[in-house]
This record gives structure tokens, C-alpha cells and sequence, in this order.
């Protein structure tokens, strides 16, 4: 798991966990993220539980990534 909740990260820092297979939660809420960043999760193949609250993240970006990830649960 990675607890990144409260941190500076952007959209720019969440090409670097694209990639880590072994990830199984992520934390971003109250973070600068946007629906653009999350692109870059859907290369995160075995996330199961995503938290998101507090961010500039919409609904219909959660959708999209519900779409890459139907395995992860999205807590938004």
C-alpha cells in the first residue's frame, strides 16, 4: 500500500507509480490530483482499493477509471 493523503503530489508525480504491480492501496485523497492524472492508475493492474476524497477528481473521471480497473473499489 502507499498512504500519499495530504502530500503535494500532482498529476506530473503519478507517472511513477504506473507500473508497480504489487500495489494493492493507494491513498491520494486531499491531494492535488485531477481526473487527468488518473490515466496514469489504470497502468497500476492489481490496485483493489483507491481512495480519493478531497481532490479536484469528478465523477465522471472515476467512472472512466472504474472502466481500467473494474476490480478496484474507488472511494470518492
Amino acid at each position: 500500500w502507499l498512504w500519499l493523503y495530504g502530500t503535494k503530489v500532482t498529476d506530473a508525480g503519478l507517472v511513477h507509480l504506473e507500473g508497480l504491480t504489487n500495489l494493492r492501496v493507494l491513498a491520494l485523497s486531499a491531494t492535488k490530483i485531477t481526473d487527468a492524472g488518473l490515466a496514469h492508475l489504470a497502468g497500476v493492474p492489481n490496485l483493489r482499493e483507491l481512495w480519493l476524497g478531497e481532490t479536484n477528481i469528478t465523477d465522471a473521471g472515476v467512472e472512466e477509471l472504474q472502466k481500467a480497473l473494474p476490480e478496484c473499489t474507488i472511494i470518492h
